[in-house]
This record gives C-alpha cells, sequence and structure tokens, in this order.
C-alpha cells in the first residue's frame, strides 16, 4: 500500500473520530428523537397539557366550577402520562447512545488502532538523508515514541543508536533503510494540531467572557461615605 493510501485512510478515521467528538449529548438526544417512538405521544401530551392550562387560565373557576374541575382531573392525569413517556423517552435515548458509542469503537476507534499498528511504521514523508535531523529525532520519526524505549537495546546490538530500532541486521548493515516521518507520528501530530487549533477557537470565540459582578450596596454605600 503506497503512502498516499495509507495517508488518505488515516486521514479519514481521523475526521470521523473529531466529527464524533463533536456531537454533544443534545445533539445526540436530538438526532434520536427523531427516531423515538415516545416522542410523538409525548408532544401530543404536551400541546394537550398547555390547551388545558391555557382554558383554565381563561375561565373564572367560580362561573365554571365543572369544567374547571374536570379540566384539573386531566392535567392531573396528563401529568402522570407525561411523567411516563419522558422517562420512557430518555430510556430509549441513552440506550441508542450507549450502542452509538458502542459502534464508534468498533466501527472507527479499534480499525483505526489496528491501522496504525499495521501501518504504524510506514514512512509517510520522505527525508532525503539521516542527516536533515539529529538521530534521535530521526528515531522518533521513523518510529514513533517507542524509540525513546527501544534505543538504548539498539546501543547493545550495534554500538550506537541506529535510527531504525526495529530494522533487520542486513538492512542495517547495508544500509538500504528509509528516512522520514511514519505513520504514527504523523497521525500523533496531526492530533496535536487539531487539539491546539480547537483550543485556540473555543478560547478567542467560543469561551463565554466572565462578567464582573454588579457592586454590591454595601461596596456603593461606603464609597459614596468617603467621598463626602
Amino acid at each position: 500500500m503506497d503512502s498516499f493510501t495509507v495517508v488518505i485512510i488515516a486521514l479519514v478515521f481521523t475526521v470521523l473520530l473529531q466529527l464524533n467528538s463533536y456531537l454533544s449529548d443534545d445533539l445526540k438526544n436530538y438526532i434520536c428523537n427523531k427516531f423515538n417512538p415516545y416522542f410523538p405521544p409525548l408532544s401530543a401530551k404536551l400541546k394537550e397539557q398547555t390547551s388545558l392550562i391555557e382554558t383554565n387560565n381563561s375561565i373564572s373557576a367560580q362561573d365554571n366550577y365543572a369544567q374547571w374541575t374536570k379540566n384539573n382531573r386531566k392535567l392531573d392525569k396528563l401529568k402522570k402520562e407525561i411523567s411516563e413517556l419522558k422517562e420512557n423517552l430518555l430510556q430509549f435515548n441513552r440506550n441508542k447512545i450507549s450502542q452509538w458509542n458502542k459502534l464508534t469503537k468498533i466501527g472507527i476507534t479499534l480499525p483505526f488502532i489496528l491501522f496504525k499498528l499495521w501501518k504504524g511504521k510506514q514512512i509517510v514523508y520522505a527525508l532525503p538523508s539521516n542527516k536533515v535531523f539529529p538521530s534521535m529525532i530521526n528515531g522518533i520519526l521513523n518510529n514513533g515514541f517507542l524509540f525513546l524505549v527501544l534505543g538504548p537495546l539498539n546501543w547493545f546490538r550495534y554500538g550506537h543508536v541506529h535510527h531504525n530500532v526495529l530494522s533487520s541486521d542486513k538492512m542495517v548493515e547495508e544500509n538500504v533503510l528509509s528516512f522520514g516521518v511514519s505513520l504514527g507520528i504523523w497521525c500523533w501530530a496531526l492530533n496535536t494540531v487539531l487539539s491546539t487549533v480547537e483550543f485556540i477557537v473555543n478560547q478567542l470565540f467560543l469561551k463565554q467572557k466572565e462578567v464582573a459582578p454588579p457592586p454590591s450596596k454595601e461596596t456603593t454605600t461606603t464609597a459614596a461615605t468617603d467621598q463626602k
């Protein structure tokens, strides 16, 4: 599989995971309500409840006592029915959201992890030589942060820390190893950039500005007294 295809697949997985992370609970509940069998009857009951309340508010309890009492009995009954429907609706949504989270893990997260384990060391951005960066940086770019753990083993094998700690002896001797950025490091860098951009956007545009509380009456009175 060529590097371009590997990058595209990794990019698709990353975008899907990012989109899923942006789905808030309110949005998930809104989507679930579209397929919730309890939502239509609940809406009808709420409309009926609102209508009865408006009717009772528009009539006099003394002049229309019978109708007012009848409406109140209906309202009490509706209150119980609405409470049950809300509980059923929330339970349905919780089950669907739980299923969605499981499907996300099985359909996106787990395959992405397996894909990175399979193609994580494949070079997706080649470097002209191993002299572009220091040996330590080259090792991390080629092997990921695993290099920091397995690097010392290379010292015992070859007498120096080679940039590719998972290479075979023959590859090291013949110097046929490629130099560049592996898929694992590329994915890590992409997620870091996305997280940083998201943080900056939240801080600059989405974070609510803190409004200073108005001065208390006691403080205002004290200030006025000092001025006098």
